[in-house]
């Protein structure tokens, strides 16, 4: 399922770069597929925008998200932006 979202191109250093501004409906779905964040679990590891590559079908490597609104962790209800790490739910995702 591919997200709904806003993309901006532009090129940086000659390489062409994209910024995902993220609906609240693919915040959401990203939200979902994580158990816990880095500050109530000391084994949290991935970035938070590894998930959301998942979840969009973007290449993290050329793309760069803006979140609208931050998601927040389904354990402690902390807010979780792009850097934040977070542990996915076991077996959903190949990293």
């Amino acid at each position: 399922m591919r997200s709904s979202a806003s993309l901006i191109s532009t090129k940086y250093a000659s390489m062409d770069y994209e910024v995902l501004a993220l609906s609240t409906a693919t915040i959401r779905r990203a939200q979902d597929a994580i158990s816990s964040c880095e500050s109530c679990n000391s084994e949290a590891e991935f970035p938070f925008d590894w998930v959301l590559d998942e979840v969009t079908g973007r290449d993290g490597s050329t793309t760069d998200y803006f979140l609208t609104e931050p998601a927040h962790c389904p354990r402690c209800g902390r807010s979780v932006i792009e850097k934040t790490l977070v542990e996915p739910y076991g077996g959903v995702y190949s990293f």
